[in-house]
């Protein structure tokens, strides 16, 4: 038994290729820059070490992309999970927390967010 199709000609035509073409996205250094950020870590979550180097990361972050929240929960989640710099979580959320206060838009992402790393450690 065959699972294509019964047409030889429709299952050809199927197979040709796309006369459009793949817009590669141009990238700034700013962008690169957040990326790399993001990247070192997932590093050190994935790593399960260099976790003293997530001070000198979110500081990068704050100096060089103050409107980001989602890597600075990423930091908190990591922080939070390994009961580590309790003083740096509470900056971390009160950060967030005035991101939420100056940009209306980000309240419901960066309250879920919370609210996924609160459940986890009350499940612990």
């Amino acid at each position: 038994m065959f699972g294509g199709t019964a047409d030889r000609q429709e299952d050809e035509a199927a197979l040709q290729v796309s006369e459009l073409k793949t817009t590669t996205p141009l990238y700034t250094e700013k962008d690169l820059d957040y990326q790399s950020l993001f990247q070192s870590v997932r590093e050190v979550r994935e790593g399960h070490s260099g976790y003293e180097r997530l001070p000198n990361l979110l500081q990068a972050l704050e100096e060089r992309h103050p409107e980001d929240w989602l890597c600075r929960l990423e930091i908190l989640e990591i922080l939070e999970d390994h009961r580590m710099e309790p003083t740096l979580g509470l900056d971390i959320r009160r950060a967030l927390s005035n991101l939420k206060a100056d940009n209306p838009s980000l309240d419901k992402r960066i309250s879920n967010g919370l609210g996924i790393i609160d459940a986890r450690l009350k499940f612990e």
